[in-house]
Formats: C-alpha cells, sequence, structure tokens
C-alpha cells in the first residue's frame, strides 16, 4: 500500500514542480527567447527576492524569540515582506536601469524570475524534501488518499508569480520619473486605469500594502476555509490586480518609444 501512495505522491509532486516553476521557465523561453541581457535580469530578479528574504530573516529570528510577539508573528512577517520585497523590487529595477538597456521585456522578466526563484525555494525545494523520502514515512502515508492535493502548491505559485509580475509594473510606474536613462511619455488615453496617484511614488507604499495584505489574509485564510476556496479567493482577488495593470499597460506603456 506504502509503495503506490509514493508513487501517487511522486507523480503529483512532479506535476506540481512543473505547474510551480516549469510553467514560467516555459513562457519566458517562450515569449522573450534567450536574449542573454533578458535573462540576466531574470536572474537578478531572482537574487534579489533571496536577497529580500535572506536580510529580514534575523529580524524575524529575533521577534519569534520574544513571547509577547507571538500573537502577532503573521502581521509582523507579512509586514516585513511587504516592505524588505517592494524595497528590494525598487532596488533590482534602479539598478538594472543603470547596466541593462531599458525594455519593457526586462521588467516582465525582472518580475519573472523574482516569482519564479520564490516558488524554487518555497516550493520546488519543499516538495523534493518528500519525494526524496521513503515510501513507508509517515509523511508519505499520511498522503494517502490526498496525494493530490500536493497540486494545490503548484497551482498557488502560478498566482502568485503572476502577483510578483504585476507588483513589479507597478512599482516601475512608481520610480520611472526618477530613472534618467528613462522617456517618461504620456497615456495613451486618459482613463481610470492611467491616474497615478500623488505623488508617483505612492505606488511603492502602495504596492507593500497591497505585498502585505495579500500574505496576511491569504494566510490567516488558510485556518478557517477550505483550501478551493482559498485558492478561488486568491485567484479571483490576483485576477482584478492582473486586469487593472494589464488595461493601464495598454493604455499608458512602460516604454513609449519601443511599445
Amino acid at each position: 500500500m506504502s509503495q503506490s501512495v509514493y508513487v501517487l505522491v511522486v507523480l503529483y509532486g512532479i506535476i506540481s514542480i512543473f505547474l510551480g516553476i516549469g510553467l514560467a521557465i516555459i513562457f519566458a523561453l517562450w515569449k522573450f527567447g534567450i536574449k542573454g541581457k533578458l535573462w540576466f535580469a531574470w536572474l537578478f530578479g531572482g537574487l534579489f527576492w533571496f536577497l529580500a528574504l535572506f536580510l529580514r530573516l534575523p529580524l524575524l529570528t529575533i521577534i519569534s524569540s520574544i513571547p509577547e510577539a507571538a500573537p502577532y508573528g503573521l502581521f509582523i512577517g507579512a509586514s516585513l515582506a511587504g516592505v524588505f520585497e517592494t524595497s528590494f523590487r525598487v532596488l533590482v529595477i534602479i539598478l538594472l536601469s543603470k547596466f541593462t538597456a531599458n525594455t519593457a521585456e526586462k521588467i516582465y522578466m525582472t518580475g519573472l524570475g523574482w516569482g519564479t526563484c520564490e516558488a524554487f525555494v518555497v516550493h520546488t525545494l519543499a516538495i523534493l524534501q518528500i519525494l526524496l523520502l521513503p515510501h513507508d514515512s509517515e509523511v508519505i502515508i499520511s498522503l494517502d488518499g490526498v496525494e493530490w492535493a500536493l497540486l494545490f502548491g503548484g497551482y498557488e505559485r502560478i498566482i502568485t508569480e503572476i502577483f510578483h509580475l504585476y507588483l513589479f509594473i507597478l512599482v516601475f510606474y512608481g520610480i520611472k520619473y526618477k530613472l534618467k536613462k528613462i522617456e517618461q511619455g504620456s497615456p495613451i488615453l486618459e482613463n481610470f486605469f492611467t491616474r497615478d496617484p500623488k505623488p508617483l511614488w505612492m505606488w511603492i507604499i502602495i504596492v507593500a500594502v497591497i505585498h502585505f495584505a495579500f500574505d496576511f489574509f491569504f494566510v490567516s485564510l488558510a485556518y478557517i476555509i477550505d483550501l478551493i476556496t482559498l485558492y478561488l479567493i486568491g485567484t479571483a482577488v490576483i485576477g482584478l490586480i492582473a486586469t487593472f495593470v494589464s488595461n493601464k499597460v495598454k493604455y499608458y506603456p512602460l516604454f513609449p518609444e519601443t511599445e
């Protein structure tokens, strides 16, 4: 029995990994090819996600050692994720704008690299740990009958990668006016989607708040509702963000001279 369970765990685990990082890499290759500068941006995006995680870990460790902070652990963790990841999004865009050609494709690839690196560390490595367990281990046996649930992790990574991509674009709008090499341009059509907060850097604050809220409420809801409902809600929220940002890019291109 345990061997048949293990076979299903391996099958669903591999599919989950493919969903989690495989589709994003295939999409990047299909959309942007193998241009070296774009894949440099992709790697840079992944590196800066890792730095945003690594540099906030000491703070999380210190805070988790304080008993009084325990009830606020999720709030603090989500807050630090919003602040650190948004700050490092700003840094990576500034650095790339100085040393590589500025194109919309570069912004997209940086966002994809960010999300794919997170998926690899958070999801792929966790699945691989399970797949490397003995077929009769307690973890494998506990998955008997629910092996398919491993697919949820892969799907969650897909929508999270989309989430990161569109947050990257909003951050770019927030700092675009400060990047000297970039022609600012103007909206093709003035409408709801092309309106910007004033000052423009407020987009950075908005992105940090969105990131915090998504992390905080998504994890909180995981304790009180079933997985299917949770992912339907997450998909709907990210769908709204994607719709807004896609229309913003349509009517207010990132780089009007090349789009």
